[in-house]
């Protein structure tokens, strides 16, 4: 018996990143607590990445609210969109 394994599609399009950094996930992390990279230095809201894993992806940050994390994000994260001629 033979099977073929495909691999599963990607559900993050462009077009979903860049809606997810239009308005992503902020989280409230503590100092200390252990992310990708190490140990979180300062307490704040962090911009969390699409994949939402912690454990992979450095959250952005700190920030002091929720406002000017999207709006870092907004402004650093929202990747451009080629315009065609």
């Amino acid at each position: 018996m033979r099977f073929t394994i495909y691999p599963a599609p990607n559900p993050w399009t462009p077009e979903k990143v860049k809606a997810y950094y239009r308005d992503p996930k902020v989280e409230w992390i503590n100092g200390g607590e252990l992310v990708s990279g190490g140990a979180i230095a300062a307490s704040g809201f962090y911009v969390v990445h699409f994949c939402g894993n912690t454990d992979c992806c450095r959250p952005e940050g700190p920030f002091q609210s929720v406002d000017e994390a999207r709006e870092w994000s907004h402004a650093n994260l929202v990747p451009e969109v080629p315009r065609h001629a």
